[in-house]
């Protein structure tokens, strides 16, 4: 009964040591604080959960016939990640992973009433949420990590690599706006219809994320980074009209890349407790062996 007690005991102190000191020495074990990211931390492999917000490059509008104004702005959206980070020292790791990423795109555009004839009900301005587009991407990034210690429970990374993405876009999708006159009728006034998945075939991009990093009291870590995504391919492509009755339409193709920026935030596992924990079990059976 007492070696149980004096097993938990060991641990407890463990705990308390690494919160209140900057070294920890129980039954000869010796844990230094200022080696801890190292020696235990980064000494195994971690898996972390990612979120970000981003915002996406607005979307290319070229016009080919027509001359009434239209225009695209940058989209927000939303990325979620699971990885599994190889890490070869305190300072280099590997990573590869998952992502779901809906990525933002918009058609922005503003009708006054009296334009027509007979006149909209009310002029229209769909800027904000009202333009909003998003498409579903999945992605395989592949990572390299670089951190920065400069103190025993923080540090600075940064994280390049390339990204396989699918789009889960349709074959053929279609935005329109229809708007009610006053003669109880209607205008169906833009037209937009593109292919969003890169026409059913993947396409690479390269991440960049850099930040900060703080190891929190259970010895998990917290990384707060700077998000970005260049696609050099155009994975939304098609083609826009705008028709307003008794007027030549205006007409361009219509395109989007999915590069974005943002901010991330990243949850990461590393099991140090663990490891920590073995070493002071490996000590305890190695004291118990000397003692018989």
């Amino acid at each position: 009964m007492f070696d149980v007690l004096g097993k938990y005991s060991v641990w407890a102190g463990l705990l308390f040591g690494l919160v209140s000191s900057n070294c920890l020495h129980a039954q000869g074990v010796v844990l230094n604080k200022n080696d801890f990211l190292k020696d235990y931390v980064f000494k195994g492999n971690h898996l972390q959960v990612s979120l970000a917000r981003l915002e996406s490059f607005r979307a290319k509008l070229k016009r080919e016939t027509g001359n009434y104004p239209a225009k695209s702005s940058l989209s927000p959206g939303l990325l979620l990640g699971l990885r599994y980070s190889i890490n070869r020292s305190n300072k280099i790791s590997w990573l590869a992973g998952a992502e779901a990423m809906l990525l933002g795109r918009n058609f922005k555009v503003r009708f006054d009433k009296d334009e027509f004839s007979p006149p909209l009900v009310s002029d229209y301005t769909n800027y904000g949420n009202r333009a909003l587009l998003l498409d579903m991407v999945l992605s395989v990034p592949v990572w390299a990590e670089r951190r920065w210690i400069y103190n025993n429970r923080k540090y600075v990374f940064a994280q390049s690599g390339i990204r396989l993405n699918f789009s889960l876009g349709a074959d053929y999708d279609t935005y329109s706006i229809t708007l009610p006159n006053t003669a109880s009728g209607f205008y169906e006034i833009v037209k937009v219809n593109v292919t969003a998945n890169n026409e059913a075939r993947p396409w690479l991009s390269i991440p960049i994320n850099m930040g900060h990093a703080w190891l929190l009291g259970n010895n998990n870590i917290i990384q707060l980074g700077l998000y970005s995504n260049t696609s050099f391919t155009r994975f939304v492509k098609g083609r826009y009209e705008i028709a307003l009755p008794g007027q030549p339409a205006t007409t361009g193709k219509y395109s989007s890349s999915g590069s974005f920026f943002g901010v991330s935030l990243h949850y990461v596992f590393t099991s140090a407790n663990y490891r920590i924990r073995k070493a002071y079990d490996k000590e305890i059976s190695e004291d118990d062996t000397l003692k018989k």
